[in-house]
């Protein structure tokens, strides 16, 4: 697995850094849930959330399990969440392979 695949525009224009981001993000706009791209997180560690709703924070983790480095950005993420109190949903190749399982798993408005 790459790091980043290839780059992909959201129908809102959004640029995503794979598939599935664009995904997420085109659900997003589908149900007129605003949303932002690419958030930096807390602590000026150039750490960036996928996606911003509200208060909630938004992580496609597509390679958890895959790679160490990839996992430990994922753990060092979850833990800067839990220390500022920043609700996180994570979502995981499962939530939309084969079936989208996004309304079941975003439930903010």
């Amino acid at each position: 697995p790459v790091l980043f695949a290839e780059k992909h525009t959201a129908d809102d224009g959004h640029h995503c850094d794979s598939l599935a981001e664009k995904i997420i993000d085109d659900w997003l706009n589908s149900q007129k849930i605003e949303h932002k791209r690419n958030i930096p997180y807390p602590e000026g560690n150039r750490l960036t959330a996928d996606f911003q709703v509200g208060n909630h924070w938004i992580e496609f983790f597509g390679l958890a399990g895959e790679m160490k480095a990839y996992d430990r950005l994922l753990k060092q993420k979850k833990s800067i969440c839990r220390k500022y109190k920043l609700p996180l949903i994570a979502i995981y190749p499962k939530d939309l392979f084969p079936k989208n399982h996004l309304a079941e798993i975003i439930k903010v408005q």
